[in-house]
């Protein structure tokens, strides 16, 4: 009799168990919480040890938005690029040509279209058919002086009108076109590119032109 009673018990508990997990099956989940994505541009100061930073959540230094009009700039670095595949191509000797300087203490550029915009380098943006050397600065201001007559920019370029009036009066009125590399609120950086080409002519002996011609500007903003 005990051995029915027992066996009468274990049957219940195996029904019973059976019924919760199916009751556990029939159980509709939950949806998960809807969350919602916060962004903070709070500032936060965190201390330790020896030193203070200030943390924020919004880290860019770039608001898409790039003002020029009244803008000062220093020239943290210029350089000047000629490269020419064939030494025919107005350099006889050297095919390639580097020139660099790095914060040199006169270079810098003011735009503004109220007619007192310069840009003062040590090299020679111009918009030209033809790979033009570099200027030759023998002394003292120790720059080459470009005077802005008006620009116009979008995001992509910067387009100047310079105007240049030589020792004996005569004025010479050309563009130099600047893409825009790069840019934050404090830096910008610039580049004036050329490129010359010729077909070769194998009947006379002419090997052709295929060169370029870049200068580079790096900004940083003084106003």
């Amino acid at each position: 009799m005990k051995k029915i009673i027992t066996s009468l018990l274990l049957v219940s508990t195996v029904l019973l168990s059976s019924c919760t997990k199916e009751d556990d099956l029939l159980t509709p989940i939950p949806n998960p919480p809807t969350t919602t994505q916060i962004v903070d541009t709070s500032n936060y100061t965190v201390t330790g040890n020896d030193s203070l930073v200030i943390c924020s959540w919004d880290t860019s230094t770039n608001n898409n938005t790039l003002n020029l009009e009244g803008s000062r700039y220093n020239v943290t670095y210029s350089s000047f690029y000629l490269d020419n595949r064939f030494p025919i191509c107005a350099i006889p000797t050297d095919t390639t040509i580097f020139e660099e300087s790095i914060n040199s203490g006169t270079e810098e550029v003011y735009f503004t279209n109220g007619g007192e915009g310069y840009i003062r380098t040590k090299t020679y943006p111009i918009d030209y058919t033809e790979p033009l050397y570099n200027v030759v600065i023998m002394g003292y201001p120790h720059y080459f002086e470009q005077t802005i007559h008006r620009y116009e920019f979008n995001q992509d370029e910067i387009i100047i009108d310079v105007r240049q009036v030589s020792n004996n009066g005569n004025v010479f009125n050309y563009k130099i076109t600047f893409d825009i590399i790069s840019f934050t609120d404090s830096k910008l950086v610039i580049e004036n590119s050329s490129k010359w080409e010729e077909s070769p002519n194998h009947h006379i002996g002419f090997l052709g032109v295929d060169c370029t011609r870049k200068v580079r500007l790096e900004l940083e903003k003084i106003n």
